[in-house]
Parts: C-alpha cells; structure tokens; sequence
C-alpha cells in the first residue's frame, strides 16, 4: 500500500468543510462555486474535508477555488460519493 501522509495529516486534524447534497427533487440550473480562503492573519493552518454527495443522473457543474494571501498552511479534501449513473464535473 502506498503511503499517502498528507491524507493522513487531513484525517487527524481536520478542522473545517462541509458535506453537499442535492435533493433528487431540486434542479439546479447553474454551477456551484466552493471557494475556500485564507489569510496568514488567521494565524491557522487550513485543513478541511469536503463530500459531495451525488445521487442524481444530472449534476450541476462543480466550481472549487482556494484564495489566500499570506504565509500559511492548506491541506484540502474534496471527496465525491456518487450513485453509478449520476454525472459529476468538478473543476479545481
């Protein structure tokens, strides 16, 4: 098994994130935009987990964007849990 240390540093200290679902009931017509931020002035290391969960044939388009400014630390995670015939596109 490949060792993967930078998943394992966001396992034990993760800190921040959020789970996305879309009920099957709701149609969203434009993309959504994850936009994470940061500054050095936070004096706080950025270490977060998203899920997105897709159950739907049609996914709206996934925008992910990181800003910050600054000296700091950002160790992020996007995890997508889909059904086998839901359609996801993220872009990062």
């Amino acid at each position: 098994m490949r060792s993967t240390p930078f998943k394992a540093l966001n396992a034990a200290y993760m800190h921040d994130g959020f789970v996305l679902k879309v009920d099957d009931d709701v149609e969203v017509l434009q993309p959504v935009e994850i936009l994470s931020t940061i500054s050095a002035a936070q004096k706080n290391n950025r270490i977060y987990a998203h899920v997105i969960l897709a159950r739907q044939k049609q996914w709206p388009e996934l925008l992910e964007r990181h800003v910050g400014e600054g000296v700091y630390f950002s160790n992020g995670y996007t995890g997508i849990a889909q059904e086998p015939a839901s359609r996801v596109k993220l872009y990062s």
